[in-house]
Protein backbone atom coordinates (compact mmCIF):
# COMPACT_ATOMS: atom_id res chain seq x y z
CA UNK A 1 0.00 0.00 0.00
CA UNK A 2 1.40 3.42 -0.86
CA UNK A 3 0.70 6.65 1.03
CA UNK A 4 -1.49 7.66 -1.93
CA UNK A 5 -3.96 4.84 -1.08
CA UNK A 6 -4.61 6.15 2.44
CA UNK A 7 -7.29 8.55 3.76
CA UNK A 8 -6.50 12.20 2.99
CA UNK A 9 -5.25 13.36 6.44
CA UNK A 10 -2.86 10.43 6.78
CA UNK A 11 -1.88 10.60 3.10
CA UNK A 12 -0.94 14.27 3.50
CA UNK A 13 1.28 13.43 6.48
CA UNK A 14 3.02 10.54 4.71
CA UNK A 15 3.31 12.01 1.21
CA UNK A 16 6.81 13.52 1.81
CA UNK A 17 8.14 10.05 2.67
CA UNK A 18 7.47 8.92 -0.91
CA UNK A 19 8.07 12.14 -2.84
CA UNK A 20 10.66 14.35 -1.11
CA UNK A 21 12.13 14.04 2.35
CA UNK A 22 10.82 14.12 5.87
CA UNK A 23 12.38 14.47 9.30
CA UNK A 24 10.78 12.07 11.76
CA UNK A 25 11.43 12.02 15.51
CA UNK A 26 11.79 8.44 16.70
CA UNK A 27 9.80 7.46 19.79
CA UNK A 28 12.08 8.34 22.67
CA UNK A 29 14.49 5.42 22.40
CA UNK A 30 16.87 4.85 25.31
CA UNK A 31 20.53 5.62 24.74
CA UNK A 32 23.81 4.44 26.21
CA UNK A 33 27.26 5.79 25.41
CA UNK A 34 30.38 3.68 25.91
CA UNK A 35 33.66 5.56 26.20
CA UNK A 36 37.21 4.46 26.96
CA UNK A 37 40.05 2.82 25.08
CA UNK A 38 38.58 -0.71 25.39
CA UNK A 39 34.98 0.18 24.37
CA UNK A 40 35.02 -1.64 21.00
CA UNK A 41 36.62 -4.89 22.21
CA UNK A 42 34.44 -4.83 25.33
CA UNK A 43 31.11 -4.40 23.52
CA UNK A 44 32.14 -6.69 20.65
CA UNK A 45 31.95 -9.67 23.03
CA UNK A 46 28.44 -8.80 24.17
CA UNK A 47 26.64 -8.04 20.92
CA UNK A 48 25.84 -10.11 17.82
CA UNK A 49 27.30 -7.72 15.22
CA UNK A 50 31.03 -7.31 14.49
CA UNK A 51 32.34 -3.97 15.73
CA UNK A 52 36.07 -4.62 15.23
CA UNK A 53 36.34 -2.64 11.97
CA UNK A 54 33.65 -0.06 12.75
CA UNK A 55 34.88 3.39 11.75
CA UNK A 56 33.66 6.71 13.12
CA UNK A 57 30.50 7.74 11.30
CA UNK A 58 29.42 4.15 10.61
CA UNK A 59 27.06 1.89 12.50
CA UNK A 60 25.63 -1.58 12.86
CA UNK A 61 22.46 -3.22 14.10
CA UNK A 62 22.85 -6.06 16.56
CA UNK A 63 21.44 -7.75 19.65
CA UNK A 64 22.83 -7.50 23.17
CA UNK A 65 23.09 -10.96 24.66
CA UNK A 66 23.27 -12.58 28.05
CA UNK A 67 26.23 -14.74 29.07
CA UNK A 68 24.60 -17.86 27.58
CA UNK A 69 23.57 -16.14 24.37
CA UNK A 70 19.94 -15.21 25.07
CA UNK A 71 18.88 -12.03 23.28
CA UNK A 72 18.22 -9.21 25.75
CA UNK A 73 17.61 -6.22 23.48
CA UNK A 74 18.16 -4.94 19.96
CA UNK A 75 20.69 -2.14 19.64
CA UNK A 76 21.76 0.23 16.91
CA UNK A 77 25.47 0.91 17.50
CA UNK A 78 26.86 4.14 16.07
CA UNK A 79 30.59 4.88 16.24
CA UNK A 80 32.03 8.34 16.84
CA UNK A 81 35.67 9.33 17.20
CA UNK A 82 35.62 8.71 20.95
CA UNK A 83 32.56 6.60 21.77
CA UNK A 84 30.04 3.95 20.81
CA UNK A 85 26.48 5.27 20.92
CA UNK A 86 23.81 2.62 21.52
CA UNK A 87 20.18 3.29 20.68
CA UNK A 88 17.87 0.83 22.46
CA UNK A 89 14.11 0.28 22.53
CA UNK A 90 12.33 2.60 24.96
CA UNK A 91 12.48 1.25 28.50
CA UNK A 92 15.57 -0.95 27.97
CA UNK A 93 18.33 1.53 28.86
CA UNK A 94 18.54 1.01 32.62
CA UNK A 95 18.51 -2.78 32.40
CA UNK A 96 21.11 -2.85 29.62
CA UNK A 97 23.34 -0.39 31.50
CA UNK A 98 23.20 -2.64 34.57
CA UNK A 99 23.79 -5.77 32.48
CA UNK A 100 26.78 -4.34 30.61
CA UNK A 101 28.21 -2.84 33.80
CA UNK A 102 28.44 -6.24 35.50
CA UNK A 103 31.14 -7.35 33.04
CA UNK A 104 33.50 -4.38 33.46
CA UNK A 105 36.45 -5.52 35.58
CA UNK A 106 39.74 -4.04 34.40
CA UNK A 107 38.67 -2.74 30.98
CA UNK A 108 38.93 0.97 30.22
CA UNK A 109 35.20 1.40 29.60
CA UNK A 110 32.64 3.75 31.09
CA UNK A 111 28.91 3.60 30.41
CA UNK A 112 27.10 6.92 30.25
CA UNK A 113 23.43 7.73 29.80
CA UNK A 114 23.19 10.65 27.38
CA UNK A 115 20.09 12.78 27.01
CA UNK A 116 19.16 13.34 23.39
CA UNK A 117 16.43 13.05 20.82
CA UNK A 118 16.83 10.85 17.75
CA UNK A 119 15.58 11.91 14.34
CA UNK A 120 15.43 10.04 11.05
CA UNK A 121 15.78 11.80 7.68
CA UNK A 122 13.90 9.64 5.20
CA UNK A 123 12.57 9.77 1.65
CA UNK A 124 13.97 9.86 -1.88
CA UNK A 125 15.39 13.38 -1.35
CA UNK A 126 16.91 12.58 2.07
CA UNK A 127 20.53 12.86 0.80
CA UNK A 128 19.84 16.29 -0.74
CA UNK A 129 18.04 17.44 2.43
CA UNK A 130 20.90 16.27 4.65
CA UNK A 131 23.45 18.02 2.42
CA UNK A 132 21.51 21.28 2.30
CA UNK A 133 20.37 21.48 5.93
CA UNK A 134 22.85 19.40 7.90
CA UNK A 135 26.03 19.66 5.83
CA UNK A 136 26.19 15.87 5.59
CA UNK A 137 26.89 13.96 2.36
CA UNK A 138 24.78 10.80 2.33
CA UNK A 139 25.11 10.03 -1.38
CA UNK A 140 27.29 6.93 -0.84
CA UNK A 141 26.72 6.55 2.89
CA UNK A 142 26.42 3.38 4.94
CA UNK A 143 22.76 2.71 5.91
CA UNK A 144 23.67 3.56 9.52
CA UNK A 145 25.59 6.73 8.69
CA UNK A 146 25.00 9.31 11.38
CA UNK A 147 26.16 12.50 12.97
CA UNK A 148 25.16 15.12 15.49
CA UNK A 149 22.83 17.97 14.59
CA UNK A 150 21.04 20.70 16.49
CA UNK A 151 17.58 22.14 16.00
CA UNK A 152 19.19 25.16 14.38
CA UNK A 153 20.58 22.87 11.68
CA UNK A 154 17.13 22.00 10.35
CA UNK A 155 15.25 25.18 11.32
Amino acid sequence: MSALDLPAPLRDDLHPLETTAAVVRLDDPDSLRLVGADRIAYLNGRITCDLAALAAGAGRLGFLTARKGQVLASARVLATDDALELTLPAGQGAAMREHLGTYIVTEDVRIETPSRATFLVIGPDAPAFAAAHLGVDLADADPYAHGPATGADVG
